[in-house]
């Protein structure tokens, strides 16, 4: 038989070999020998983490239910858990599988050697499961007590130090250089620069160049929206109440609204630039827009609907039969990527078993173990994504051929039928500037993958050309 030995710290801080050493001690005396242990060492928080997201806790599991486990020791009730839920689901599941728990401080064995529950044990369990609790409880106030204390004090309570800002003696002080950039987002904000071309300038310039654009412009947005730049008890002004204000007023004029409000961009979320970069929507002066590349409502609602409106007629109305082939067509695609995703998941959770279990064994490092199971979660987490998102277009199929409702094409549809149509028949549109007033637009069938690129003149609102591509195989840029 075998004994598990359960030890835990919730900060690198604290040491895990005493800890360790204290508990196998016990063990041994109790008569197990070296290779009868299974040692779960974890750094984790007892607090913070749900049971399913405990990693010793789900170990310990799996050891119970798979090996011939007849103990599980640990240093004390805190151990396991401060959440008590979490404790009593611990107890039960162990008595369940017929698993003594021997706690060693203050020293108890759960189970009396007939197999019952033992009467006092529980009592005490049930004590120290409560104090855990109320020292987790009064940790947390006793640290928001000195949080508050500092605040109030003007002193910094820890954390990353703001942009803008220096740590010096207790206090945060202006760092000018970067006050200068912060006061620059802002400046540049209002003045109407848009928050990705902002990123994107400040990078041009050698800022924080190691972040990837979307990275970046979320750093921008950020500064934009800390009000504590314009100065609190912590944080010296480096902008002024007026500047914020200004910000946040102009962000909420570029705020474009959602389906169900009044909205005319009935193309938004389809349009790409030619780097595959999402144009965004300026519904005031209407029209789309990223990075130099704009394409006004009255071409997109023109030239680009005049497209939709026939391919939706084509397959909707004049070849419906066809149109629910090819829709039963990508049913079956979809159910095929499940399937696939499905059995590379339940794969890659054998292998993270078959990791842990050669780390157990110790026929690898804890370091090699970490490496293995991290590239087989990454592994996981993109199929289970792949899995969701074909998840979702299944049933998007299924609803439309269930419900066969055809939107009828007039001048007085209402915006929601317009995207609906829009959706429906309009995978890609992607917008290439082919000089400053002439931009080529290629939109892509996501029933027959027909391409038609239009050739359109931006200041005269004309269409120059028009090409067709039945069965498109190249693709533009993504």
């Amino acid at each position: 038989m075998k004994a598990i030995l359960l030890v835990r710290v919730s900060s690198s801080r604290q040491d895990l070999v005493q800890q360790t050493e204290k508990v196998k001690a016990e063990a041994i005396k109790d008569g197990y020998s070296e290779n009868d242990l299974i040692i779960l060492e974890d750094k984790e928080s007892a607090v913070k983490l749900s049971e399913e997201e405990r990693n010793g806790i789900n170990r310990l599991k799996y050891h119970v239910e798979n090996d011939d486990v007849d103990c599980v020791y640990t240093y004390e009730v805190s151990r396991i858990s401060r959440q008590p839920a979490m404790l009593y689901n611990i107890r039960d599941f162990l008595i369940k599988h017929n698993v003594q728990l021997v706690i060693l401080n203050p020293y108890t064995k759960m189970l009396n050697d007939d197999g019952t529950l033992s009467t006092t044990s529980n009592v005490l369990f049930s004590i120290f499961a409560g104090l855990s609790e109320n020292e987790g409880f009064l940790r947390k106030q006793r640290c928001q007590r000195g949080i508050d204390k500092r605040r109030a004090s003007g002193k910094y309570f820890g954390g990353r130090i703001p942009l803008g800002y220096n740590y010096v003696d207790d206090r945060l002080t202006i760092n000018e250089h970067d006050a200068k950039l912060v006061r620059r987002v802002f400046d540049d904000y209002i003045d109407g620069v848009s928050v990705r071309d902002i990123g994107k300038m400040l990078q041009d310039e050698g800022f924080r160049t190691y972040l990837d654009l979307n990275t970046m412009r979320q750093n921008v947005f950020n500064i934009l929206t800390r009000e504590y730049y314009c100065g609190d008890n912590l944080h010296p002004a480096i902008i002024t109440k007026d500047v914020y204000d200004k910000a946040r007023e102009k962000a909420k004029s570029k705020t474009v609204y959602k389906l169900g409000l009044p909205c005319e961009a009935i193309f938004k979320g389809k349009m790409f630039d030619e780097n595959g970069y999402t144009m965004r929507v300026n519904n005031r002066q209407r029209f789309y827009f990223c990075d130099g590349t704009t394409l006004s409502f009255k071409i997109t609602d023109t030239f680009i609907w005049g497209v939709v409106t026939e391919w939706y007629n084509n397959i909707y109305i004049i070849k419906k039969n066809d149109y629910i082939a090819k829709m039963n067509e990508r049913r079956e695609q979809q159910q095929n990527i499940i399937k696939t995703m499905t059995d590379h998941i339940t794969d890659n959770q054998y292998k993270i078993d078959r990791i842990e279990e050669r780390y157990i064994d110790g026929k690898i490092s804890k370091e090699r173990a970490d490496e293995l199971e991290r590239k087989v979660f990454e592994q996981l987490n993109e199929y289970k994504r792949k899995l969701n998102g074909a998840n979702a277009e299944l049933s998007r199929i299924d609803e439309m051929l269930l419900n066969g409702n055809v939107i009828k094409i007039s001048s007085d549809m209402n915006i929601g039928d317009m995207i609906e149509v829009v959706n429906n028949v309009v995978d890609k549109i992607y917008v290439k500037k082919e000089s400053f007033y002439v931009a080529k637009i290629t939109i892509t069938n996501k029933i027959t993958n027909e391409q038609r690129t239009l050739l359109v003149h931006t200041k005269r609102h004309m269409l120059l050309h028009v090409d067709v591509k039945k069965q498109a195989t190249l693709m533009p840029p993504k």
